[in-house]
C-alpha cells in the first residue's frame, strides 16, 4: 500500500502547485495548450493498451454489461452530485466537479493504475505505480491551475480505487491469469481513447457509467474457464461411457 500512498502524496503536492495559478491570465494560453497535448498523450496511451488483443468476446462483453451496470447506478451523477455537495454555495462548483470527475478518471482507468497496483498486490513490485504516481503529479499540476480544488479530491478516489485492487490482487491472485490482466488492459485502452476524445470536445461520454467493465474481466474469464471445464468433464464422462459400454469398438 505504500505506493497507493505515494501516489496520492504527489497528486495533492502537484495540485496545490497547481492551485497557485488558477485564474492567471498569462498561464491559462500555455495550460490550454497543455491540456490539449495531454489529451493527445492520453490518447496513444490508449490506443497502445489495444495493440495486443486477448479475447474480443470478452472485451466486447464487459464494455456492453459494464455500461449497463453503470448506467443503471448512474455512476456519473452521483459523482457529479458528490461533488457538487461538497462545493455547495460557491460560485465554480462546475469546475470543482468536472476537475474531480476527470482527475479521477484520468488516474483510475488507465494500464498502469491497473497492472501497476495488481504487480504491487500480488509480488510487490511498486515499480510501475511510482512512475504513474510521478506522472499523475505532474498532470495534476495542469487539472489544478484550470478546475481547482476538485482534482485533489480526486487523490481520494486514487486511494480507494487503486487500494481495493491491491488488496484484491492479494486474495484473487489465482485467478489473475495473463490473460485476464490483458483483457483488463484492453477495456482500459478503450475507455482511455473515450476519456481522450472528452478532452479534446469531440465527445460527451459520461465515462464515470463504463468503470464497471474494467472488472468484468476477471468475472467472465471466471464464468468461462469454468464453462470449458465443465464441457471437457462432460465430454469426458460420455466417451468413458461409451467405451464401458461398447468395449468392442
Amino acid at each position: 500500500m505504500i505506493a497507493v500512498l505515494i501516489n496520492i502524496v504527489l497528486i495533492l503536492i502537484g495540485g496545490s502547485i497547481g492551485l497557485f495559478f488558477k485564474g492567471n491570465k498569462k498561464v491559462e494560453r500555455y495550460v490550454t495548450r497543455i491540456t490539449a497535448i495531454l489529451s493527445v498523450m492520453i490518447l496513444a496511451f490508449g490506443i497502445q493498451s489495444i495493440v495486443k488483443f486477448d479475447n474480443t468476446f470478452i472485451v466486447m462483453g464487459s464494455l456492453v454489461f459494464g455500461t449497463i451496470v453503470g448506467e443503471f447506478i448512474d455512476i456519473d451523477s452521483q459523482l457529479q452530485k458528490f461533488a457538487n455537495w461538497l462545493q455547495r454555495g460557491n460560485s465554480d462548483s462546475g469546475d470543482f466537479s468536472k476537475g474531480f470527475v476527470d482527475a479521477t478518471l484520468i488516474y483510475c482507468i488507465g494500464s498502469m493504475a491497473i497492472i501497476g497496483s495488481l504487480q504491487s498486490g500480488i509480488n510487490g513490485n511498486h515499480t510501475i505505480i511510482i512512475a504513474k504516481s510521478v506522472m499523475d503529479g505532474l498532470v495534476s499540476i495542469v487539472l489544478a491551475s484550470k478546475y481547482g480544488k476538485g482534482v485533489l479530491l480526486s487523490a481520494a478516489s486514487v486511494g480507494i480505487y487503486q487500494g481495493i485492487l491491491t488488496l484484491s490482487a492479494m486474495k484473487i491472485q489465482y485467478f489473475l491469469t495473463d490473460s485476464i490482466i490483458t483483457q483488463m488492459t484492453n477495456v482500459g485502452g478503450i475507455l482511455l481513447i473515450a476519456l481522450a476524445l472528452n478532452l479534446l470536445e469531440i465527445t460527451k461520454f459520461k465515462l464515470a457509467n463504463y468503470l464497471p467493465a474494467l472488472f468484468l474481466p476477471i468475472l467472465l474469464g471466471l464464468i468461462l474457464s469454468i464453462s470449458t471445464w465443465q464441457y471437457y468433464w462432460f465430454y469426458d464422462s460420455i466417451i468413458k461411457r461409451c467405451m464401458e459400454e461398447c468395449p468392442n469398438g
